[in-house]
């Protein structure tokens, strides 16, 4: 990482002469931006960053609607080339563990929403329920997919993929209670 940011300084001083390719910017704080997922995924070979949150605040009136079970996200497992990282903070009651993939997990390291921030800015895209974190990712403008139960609050509205307040946000419809969307893993895999 500090070999990255001092890089990101020489680059933006022009102190080493580099050129980047056009759309790309390396920021001081050695972040890529504009066109990094093609460029890891086709021409390093790297996989593809995935963030996940499978349940919210079980202190909240909705959330066994909302949650999912951690063995729903096995399907995900088989996709290749993708590289999960969690971003679920651990909960008390509700669903305990987590799901049967190889995930990263730095959520120790989230100590507030700046941190989940950072984080989030180096992943290719977010997948979540309804959580701080989906509305987080959307106000970021990072792609995100959101798991939306099947009887949702008003705010997701009805019969929509997209959300009008986030234009980064896809909406994955629950067709019964607990379910990860079919469609959800079947984009994944295209």
């Amino acid at each position: 990482r500090e070999i990255l940011e001092k890089l990101g300084e020489q680059i933006e001083r022009g102190s080493n002469g580099m050129r980047l390719p056009a759309g790309l910017v390396l920021t001081g704080g050695g972040a890529l931006l504009a066109g990094t997922a093609d460029l890891g995924r086709e021409v390093l070979g790297l996989p593809v960053r995935v963030g996940l949150v499978w349940a919210g605040n079980p202190q909240h009136q909705d959330d066994r609607r909302r949650s999912l079970p951690p063995p729903v996200l096995a399907p995900l497992a088989g996709i290749p080339e993708v590289q999960y990282y969690s971003l679920q903070k651990p909960v008390s009651g509700g669903w305990q563990g987590s799901p049967p993939l190889d995930l990263v997990d730095w959520t120790g390291e989230l100590g507030d929403f700046a941190a989940t921030a950072g984080l989030l800015t180096h992943l290719d895209l977010i997948i979540s329920v309804d959580t701080a974190v989906a509305h987080l990712a959307g106000a970021m403008g990072r792609p995100v997919w959101v798991a939306v139960p099947c009887a949702p609050d008003c705010r997701w509205l009805e019969d929509r993929e997209d959300s009008p307040w986030y234009p980064t946000m896809r909406l994955f419809r629950q067709k019964k209670f607990g379910d990860l969307p079919a469609d959800l893993v079947k984009e994944i895999v295209l």
